[in-house]
């Protein structure tokens, strides 16, 4: 009898050590060991990049969530650009990387990797991260940190600002104002300063250039929320052009050089805005070519209204497409300017 006493009584203490042992995991401070210190983390997000993706914005809250672990660790993280060929599943199984995020609902494990890699707890509906079997150190080590993080309210700060929707129309509907356009205002109200412009009408841009996708590319190569080519931003001393920051900076220079270029010709504000926006979509080159096309017809080569008046008879440029960039982005301006506060 007492021998069972004994017995209940070890296991009861046992059960009370477990249950508290992970209560205390699970609350702050967070004091894991910091097992990369000293070191980078190499990573991608493998997740669909497109302008038109569905269901918030993916790429930037992962983006954000992978340097929020990296920082909690004491290292850096070197977040691969989207913009290659290379394949993700590739770069992990051969150690280029050693961490993939990945929507494990559209884009399953490989069957020829099923039992090379292991994944993370579920962050946000089907997405993970993705390890090599052989890096259960790294595994656990994120688990740590997502059971500690998810439960914090800056975790559901970063899900609202990825995930909830930013469509404008029923404010324009019910006459009603907001103060956001995007999960990445702080960024576009920061760089909207080196242009001197309203940073509705950079958001404008943006909008009309990747719909607000860090991970959007065109055919042209143009890539990120600013659709900035690569040898654009290197123009501008700028290298990762998937770091939003940098991308919405590049973009922004560019923009400003266009600006300055256009008020050396003597424009009034109206039309160095509209001039700017047309070189930045096809080009300052082809701009000065329209200009001066423009002139040779005995019009006003500063007016963007006599410019689309006779772009359509020049033979090398048509200009439908750039003639709609202007109007759009301008359209999307005025939207803006109608229920987004300043």
């Amino acid at each position: 009898m007492n021998q069972k006493i004994i017995r209940y009584a070890i296991c009861t203490a046992t059960l009370f050590l477990i249950v508290l042992l992970c209560s205390e995991r699970v609350h702050p401070p967070y004091t894991h060991p910091k097992v990369h210190e000293n070191d980078t983390l190499y990573a991608a997000i493998g997740i669909d990049r497109g302008m038109f993706a569905t269901k918030g914005f993916p790429i930037g809250f992962h983006y954000r969530l992978l340097n929020s672990f990296a920082e909690q660790e004491g290292t850096s993280v070197k977040i691969l650009s989207p913009f290659s060929d290379f394949d993700n599943w590739e770069l992990l199984n051969d150690g280029d990387i050693q961490l993939l995020v990945a929507d494990l609902a559209s884009d399953s494990i490989p069957g020829q990797y099923s039992d090379s890699f292991i994944r993370s707890i579920f962050i946000s509906d089907s997405s993970a991260w993705i390890v090599r079997r052989d890096n259960r150190t790294l595994l656990e080590d994120i688990n740590y940190w997502l059971a500690y993080y998810m439960q914090k309210s800056d975790f559901d700060k970063l899900k609202r600002q990825f995930f909830r929707s930013y469509r404008i129309q029923s404010h324009i509907d019910n006459m009603t104002q907001t103060s956001v356009v995007s999960p990445y205002d702080d960024i576009i109200k920061s760089e909207s300063r080196i242009l001197g412009w309203d940073w509705r009408l950079l958001a404008a841009i943006i909008y009309q250039e990747s719909r607000f996708s860090m991970g959007a590319i065109s055919s042209k190569g143009a890539v990120g929320l600013m659709q900035v080519k690569e040898s654009t931003a290197q123009h501008y001393g700028i290298y990762d052009v998937f770091n939003p920051v940098n991308n919405v900076r590049a973009g922004t220079l560019h923009l400003r050089h266009l600006k300055r270029l256009f008020e050396g010709e003597g424009m009034d504000s109206t039309n160095v805005v509209k001039f700017s926006l047309a070189a930045y979509n096809a080009g300052e080159g082809r701009m000065e070519e329209c200009m001066n096309f423009t002139l040779s017809q005995g019009k006003d080569y500063r007016d963007w209204e006599e410019v689309c008046r006779t772009i359509h008879l020049m033979t090398t440029f048509k200009g439908v497409e750039t003639i709609h960039y202007v109007d759009d982005v301008l359209s999307k301006y005025e939207e803006y300017l109608y229920v987004v506060k300043p």
